[in-house]
């Protein structure tokens, strides 16, 4: 159930999908998506709690009653599921996804907006901050000043979306037309586990005529050591496979282009990063050393993994150091080197 919705349509729809978050944090995400509706731009927020826990009554029945505010629930089914039915909820001709960890800086959507008014693009990117704890964070921007992209220089971006280290992969921190959504049927795929974002990134900006990039802080980013990709599982490797196979589906009419195999290898090489930082070398598994050696082996031999590691090089990595470093570990099987590597990863998620 919810509040009849404010009577006034509103150009901006935020979703924030909510899943085992506390509650303090879900207000905080939700408050300054709030705080972005003006007297010239009006914000409508959608909360999905992906499944259902007594904790959140309160806080449900608080954000039911707030006229800009639609919060419904479904059957825990993810991330990608929730975002689904935000989507299918939304009015506003602009749509934003906002995770239920996180926040919005203040003045946001006005900043979008005289972008778009200036320049009239599809989709608006900008900077984030990545908060690793609560006194230390890194900025991230992709360009340095306010870019357009269209026709020839769509491409860089294309297949940007693809290479996670370029930070433009996620769907936060930008402003989608939902126009081209529907038209397109754009949606996440929700028998995908990983990359998710970097999938629907890339479909949308292959219908995309004009994206823009503005230089200003458009999102609060908080580090959660207890995130899906850090948790461990038993399937790990499975779901992780199973989405690598889909964005290779995805980019079958492309990736024999060189640009794309390139960004697809990238992709690959990051992926099996988290793989062994996460799963091989999670402390919370259970295996004794030679079967973790077995696992550490099997991975780096499977073929998509030993293709991409094939082609991977220290000249021209686009890698941080530290994942550069542990790449080449990997390529090598140097299993104590990349241990030493989780080791140290782990201990920092522990600390923030």
């Amino acid at each position: 159930m919810q509040l009849e919705s404010s009577c006034l349509p509103p150009e901006v729809s935020i979703i924030i999908p909510v899943y085992k978050t506390d509650s303090r944090q879900v207000q905080r995400a939700v408050d300054s998506a709030l705080a972005q509706d003006s007297e010239t731009t009006h914000v409508e927020v959608i909360v999905v709690f992906d499944g259902w826990s007594a904790r959140y009554a309160s806080l449900f029945s608080s954000l039911q009653r707030h006229p800009n505010i639609q919060a419904v629930q479904q059957e825990h089914a993810g991330v990608s599921s929730a975002r689904n039915y935000g989507m299918e909820l939304a009015r506003g001709e602009w749509l934003m996804f906002l995770d239920a960890d996180d926040y919005l800086p203040e003045h946001v959507v006005d900043g979008y907006f005289t972008f778009l008014r200036e320049h009239n693009c599809d989709v608006v990117m900008g900077a984030y901050q990545a908060w690793l704890n609560p006194s230390k964070h890194e900025t991230h921007e992709y360009c340095n000043g306010d870019t357009i992209f269209e026709e020839s220089s769509l491409a860089r971006v294309q297949v940007d979306s693809i290479r996670p280290q370029r930070g433009i992969s996620l769907v936060w921190g930008r402003i989608y037309r939902r126009e081209i959504i529907v038209k397109n049927k754009l949606s996440f795929r929700t028998d995908v586990h990983f990359g998710e974002d970097a999938l629907f990134n890339f479909l949308f900006f292959q219908h995309s005529q004009k994206i823009g990039y503005m230089d200003s802080l458009v999102y609060e980013y908080c580090r959660n050591s207890a995130s899906t990709v850090r948790s461990f599982s038993s399937d790990y490797l499975i779901r992780m496979e199973e989405s690598l196979k889909a964005m290779r589906e995805e980019l079958a009419d492309c990736i024999n282009l060189p640009e794309f195999a390139s960004a697809y290898n990238d992709y690959v090489l990051f992926h099996l990063s988290v793989l062994i930082v996460n799963y091989v070398f999670n402390p919370d598994s259970q295996w004794e050393r030679r079967e973790r050696e077995e696992i550490f082996t099997k991975i780096l031999t499977t073929p998509v993994f030993a293709d991409a590691l094939g082609k991977f090089s220290l000249r021209n990595s686009g890698f941080s150091v530290t994942r550069t470093i542990a790449l080449f570990a990997m390529k090598h099987r140097l299993y104590w080197g990349c241990q030493g590597i989780a080791y140290v990863r782990h201990k920092q998620f522990a600390n923030s």
